[in-house]
Parts: structure tokens; sequence; C-alpha cells
């Protein structure tokens, strides 16, 4: 997990062989955050929207010098994969 800037974090999950397993894996993440929390003094409500990137590992394997590229790619995908979702969430009142 990574704080990549403001109320957005990063989380790299491996060992995925079908698209369909990251999916459930980041949905049951933002299930597991989502939710009340009580500071003491309120009670707030957490949401989450999420982005989901994948790569095929073996991209990377045949050339290791472009592992960071290949990072940012996947940063930038999954950034725009979140957009998606927040406008998805805004139009549908969630």
């Amino acid at each position: 997990v990574a704080r990549t800037g403001g109320d957005e974090f990063a989380v790299l999950i491996t060992d995925f062989l079908l698209a369909n397993q990251a999916l459930a894996a980041a949905k049951a993440l933002a299930d597991g955050v989502t939710g009340p929390v009580s500071t003491g003094e309120a009670e707030h409500v957490v949401t989450v929207a999420g982005g989901v990137a994948a790569q095929a590992i073996a991209e990377t394997a045949r050339d290791p010098a472009r592992a960071a590229d290949v990072a940012n790619r996947l940063l930038e995908q999954a950034a725009q994969a979140m957009v998606a979702a927040k406008r998805t969430a805004r139009r549908d009142g969630r």
C-alpha cells in the first residue's frame, strides 16, 4: 500500500491470473474500508472509489529496465479507472 497523494492510495496485488480475480480483490478491499467511522465526537461515512489496472508480469520480466515505465503506466491507468468510478458513483447517487 502506498499513499499517492491526498486521500488516494495504490495497492499492489500480485499472483492474479485472471482480471476478475483482481476485480474481486479490489471489491473486497473497498468493502473492508467502506462504512461508518466514529471519531468519538462524530460519526463519518467512509466511501471508496477505485480503479484497477493489470499488467502481465512476463512483459516486465523480459526487460527489467522497463519496470519503472510499466509501474508508471499502471498507476496512470488505475487513476483513469478511479476517475471513471467516481463519475459513475456521482451519477448514480452513491
